[in-house]
């Protein structure tokens, strides 16, 4: 009886075994790049460094679904309602990975990033038109007026201390022989800023040379 026992035992442990065997053979593993979501960000503050940031996320699962999988089909979300003024260490573990079905999660990496955060400040900043082309033979461009003269931005108080003016798109003024207004936008100015308005009214004014 007791060998019988034995046997059984023996035979339950290799058909485990086997089984273990088979299912790992329909498994694999990948690595995703996937953008990182920065949520809850407290007002009058907004980031200016960690912004765009990737991190590799290891995944393992079976086959039929791995082998389909993108970077859009993960979320990696941090949590930023804790942060402060300043550089800001911040962990990235599996509480901040959303994961389809049937997939387990592996290494994330890096498993901590560093986000810059600053004070979110207003100022009025001047804006200037640009011009292509020359006027007609004969003449001259008198003045350029635009309106408004200056636009509120909104941004990081680096990023904004270093604006000192906002550009128009470009006007052309190619063989202009006489005063005309026209709605134009604003270029970007990047990092992060937000101007209040987009579009402003240039005026070119024309007169003849000897005007």
């Amino acid at each position: 009886m007791g060998g019988n026992h034995g046997m059984k035992a023996a035979a339950v442990v290799m058909g485990i075994v086997l089984w273990v065997f088979v299912l790992s053979r329909g498994y694999s593993d990948v690595t995703l790049g996937v953008p990182v979501q920065f949520i809850n960000l407290p007002p009058g503050l907004q980031m200016v460094d960690g912004g765009g940031t990737v991190v590799a996320v290891s995944l393992k699962g079976h086959k039929r679904f791995i082998k389909s999988m993108t970077s859009a089909d993960l979320r990696v979300r941090l949590d930023m309602g804790g942060a402060t003024k300043g550089f800001n260490e911040i962990d990235v573990d599996r509480k901040n990975v959303e994961l389809p079905p049937f997939v387990r999660l592996g290494k994330i990496k890096p498993s901590r990033i560093v986000v810059g955060v600053e004070e979110t400040l207003k100022k009025s900043v001047p804006v200037r038109a640009a011009t292509i082309g020359l006027p007609r033979k004969g003449y001259r461009v008198a003045q350029v007026v635009v309106t408004p003269v200056k636009i509120r931005v909104e941004g990081g108080e680096r990023s904004l201390s270093r604006l000192k003016i906002l550009k128009t798109e470009p006007v052309d003024i190619t063989s202009a022989s006489g005063t005309f207004t026209v709605q134009v936008g604003v270029e970007s100015p990047g990092g992060g800023l937000k101007p209040s308005i987009d579009t402003v009214t240039v005026k070119i004014i024309i007169k003849k040379e000897h005007e």
